[in-house]
């Protein structure tokens, strides 16, 4: 006999507990960043682009790259656009976007007659894929500054990845659901096999381009790292190069760790609530532990980033 205690709807009280719980931790570190915690990082923006440099015009004022005798080289260079990239403020972003969709969840538990919950018993939460799309393109931005790079263009590349990564995740969730409700509508096997077979195909190339995409985007993250940890960051105090690194390793782990919960809820299509449970906890562990080694671990030493330069 079944003595997990439920909610009307049939999903399990431990499900909006945790949601609620969530929310609350979410909004008590918004709260304490705006009014306790006034430090912060704020980068420049950079751009990266070539330059072309005369070396020797020939004797020629107007002389040109290309000209006869006119002697060029072709360098990396960048220049500083207006305004700056708070790390404080990303922080609070992720954490207030958390919040708003858990308490989102919460009222449309209450209010939607049993669909969303049953939306969520059907392995789909496209609400919980719309918040990751918001708020984990500000942890990469974050992540990837600690690790070495203020060119916004390599930013937005990144937050392009991070989205089109919960788009794959979605619609890999969409494809398992359809495949699900269709299975009984086919009387003729063969043709109810070569619907199955295409869903889970179109499934699969699904789940695999997000994992793509992820890799792409953390190829670039830790290399950035690397080559930071080899060029520069020897010379960063060491409380605060242990911080970055952690903050890389820890977030990137966290992020896997989300790829892989998907893989095994698709493969154990009957255990959604605690695939959404396993969801919850790690959105939350990863928000929370990126807050705290952010705000205590790097930007409690404020004066070390000058934005003007």
């Amino acid at each position: 006999m079944d003595k997990v205690a439920r909610t009307q709807y049939g999903v399990p009280v431990s499900l909006p507990v945790c949601m609620g719980v969530a929310a609350v931790l979410h909004a008590t570190f918004v709260l304490f960043i705006v009014f306790f915690e006034k430090r912060d990082w704020k980068v420049p923006r950079i751009v990266n682009y070539t330059a072309w440099t005369i070396q020797d015009d020939g004797g020629a004022g107007d002389a040109r790259c290309g000209d006869d005798g006119v002697v060029c080289t072709v360098e990396p260079a960048s220049i500083v656009e207006p305004g700056t990239l708070s790390l404080r403020w990303l922080s609070i972003g992720f954490h207030l976007v958390s919040f708003f969709f858990q308490a989102l969840c919460l009222v449309l538990m209450r209010t939607t007659q049993g669909l969303y919950i049953r939306d969520i018993l059907d392995g789909v939460n496209l609400f919980r894929w719309v918040e990751y799309a918001i708020s984990a393109p500000m942890m990469i931005v974050l992540v990837s500054t600690l690790a070495g790079t203020f060119d916004y263009n390599i930013h937005v590349a990144l937050v392009a990845l991070t989205i089109a990564t919960m788009m794959c995740g979605a619609a890999s969730e969409l494809v398992s659901s359809v495949e699900n409700a269709i299975k009984p509508l086919y009387s003729d096997k063969v043709v109810k096999r070569t619907v199955i077979r295409r869903l889970q195909a179109a499934l699969w190339v699904g789940h695999a381009a997000g994992w793509l995409c992820q890799l792409g985007t953390w190829w670039v993250v830790f290399k950035l790292l690397l080559v930071t940890l080899d060029n520069s960051l020897t010379q960063a105090p060491d409380d605060i190069r242990a911080f970055i690194i952690a903050i890389n390793v820890v977030i990137g782990i966290f992020f896997v760790s989300f790829g892989i919960c998907q893989l095994v809820s698709l493969l154990a299509k009957r255990r959604v609530v605690a695939v959404e449970l396993t969801y919850v906890a790690l959105s939350l562990s990863s928000k929370l532990i990126l807050g705290l080694l952010l705000t205590f671990g790097v930007v409690s030493r404020d004066g070390l980033v000058d934005a003007q330069s």
